[in-house]
């Protein structure tokens, strides 16, 4: 018998044999959209190392023997309509690495005694179920370090990281109010779209999204090692001024040798100044759009963050700025700046038509037009009027008057040219009559 041999039914490829022609020989298996209900196979897979079992409408699943998948390690129950779990459900799965229930109906996950002999677990998926709590001590406190952790668009309101290291968290889209998070060792962590106020954690992170929450207050601290940092839709007004009482410290050497992070996302906030990111000197990319700042000094920027390439400032309340040297900034390499030219306040620019402004209707006094924008105030009646220069107007009214007569000669020209040839046409037709031979 081949090796790897296909197994079909009903023309379908539901996986193939490792060895030879048997339920033992099975390595992987896709029972996906066969209304199968797991463990009710009737036979026992002990070579089994991966399974699907998506899309059969399961409701809820019961104890998986010991004879049953003995060797499996992945196994993926997502799309179905699993509602709860048993504790001792997946007891004798003692080699299982990564296991999907997203896409169900659960409400609460409980890791005491799930995981009691699983030390291998590295990926666990809970996503998009109606998950409310999860909790359980006895359970992840086998799991020292675990991969991925996704409970992403849930409802849950309070997590507990039970002490164990994570990769990969996503806490995307809950009803979280406030996250601790004990061990952040390198830990990637996804948890915008919730309604945190309060925010900690012990150790650092590699990447942090923490986008549209509450947040007023974080500690530079915690978020030293981030090489990516997304903070945009909170409420941040300043940045925390870190003091320690030993100068010496490690923490302290850390900030004033510059925060690690490279990508800076602090858009629509309440910051009113970019001197208070001065610790984020490694930056490369700075996004402060939608905030409320309403200066800026790109030379005191260049020096504060000499890595920096990509600057963004759009929706920022600016009311001064020099636009040949932000032009200047902008058309090199070393700085890629977006800001709202048109926005900032400058000196008026006459438009092409403009009329006397009136800011009041009381009776008009006499006042004399100059060349010059002139502004008159008549100081018994208060009466304000602004009048504009009008040169452009009268530019205006030559360009269309030239506009008008070319097409009048046009007409005129058109129609000799038609009258010419009428007269042709009919000396012609005359010629001809007058030298008719019978």
């Amino acid at each position: 018998m081949r090796k790897e041999m296909k197994i079909m039914v009903n023309g379908r490829q539901l996986g193939y044999y490792g060895f030879e022609n048997s339920a033992n020989a099975v390595i992987l298996l896709d029972v996906s959209g066969t209304n199968v209900q797991i463990p009710k196979l009737n036979m026992s897979f002990t070579n089994l190392i991966k399974m699907h079992a998506s899309y059969n409408g399961m409701t809820n699943i019961d104890d998986i023997g010991s004879d049953t998948f003995p060797s499996l390690k992945f196994l993926n129950l997502s799309h179905n309509a699993i509602a709860s779990l048993k504790s001792i459900v997946f007891s004798h799965l003692s080699e299982l690495e990564v296991l999907d229930l997203s896409h169900n109906c659960l409400t609460h996950f409980n890791y005491d005694h799930m995981f009691l002999k699983h030390e291998n677990v590295k990926k666990i998926y809970l996503h998009d179920n109606l998950l409310h709590k999860v909790h359980g001590i006895a359970g992840f406190n086998h799991l020292l370090h675990l991969d991925v952790l996704n409970l992403a668009r849930n409802f849950i309101e309070e997590f507990n990281d039970f002490n164990i290291e994570i990769q990969e968290l996503n806490l995307e889209k809950n009803l979280l109010k406030s996250l601790l998070i004990h061990h952040a060792n390198g830990m990637t962590l996804t948890a915008n779209h919730n309604n945190i106020v309060s925010f900690s954690a012990d150790g650092s992170f590699k990447f942090l999204d923490l986008s549209f929450n509450n947040i007023k207050f974080l500690s530079e601290i915690q978020i030293r090692n981030a090489k990516k940092l997304i903070l945009s839709h909170n409420q941040i007004e300043n940045w925390s001024k870190m003091t320690f009482s030993d100068e010496s410290s490690e923490s302290s050497l850390e900030i004033h040798n510059g925060i690690a992070t490279e990508i800076f996302d602090l858009s629509y906030n309440y910051l009113t100044s970019i001197s208070a990111l001065r610790h984020f000197k490694n930056a490369i990319s700075i996004n402060l759009e939608g905030n409320k700042m309403n200066n800026i000094d790109i030379e005191d920027i260049r020096v504060k963050f000499p890595n920096l390439t990509y600057l963004n400032f759009i929706k920022n309340p600016i009311t001064d700025i020099d636009r040949d040297e932000m032009k200047f900034h902008n058309n090199t390499r070393f700085l890629n700046l977006h800001i709202d030219y048109e926005i900032v306040t400058q000196k008026p620019i006459l438009s092409p038509l403009l009329v006397p402004i009136i800011t009041t209707t009381t009776t008009l006094a006499p006042t004399t037009t100059t060349e010059e924008e002139v502004t008159e105030i008549d100081d018994n009646n208060g009466v304000s009027f602004e009048y504009q220069n009008e040169q452009p107007q009268m530019w205006f009214l030559i360009f269309s008057a030239l506009l008008i007569s070319i097409f009048i000669v046009s007409i005129i020209y058109y129609y000799k040219r038609r009258s010419k040839r009428l007269m042709r046409a009919m000396k012609r037709e005359f010629n001809e009559a007058e030298n008719f031979q019978f």
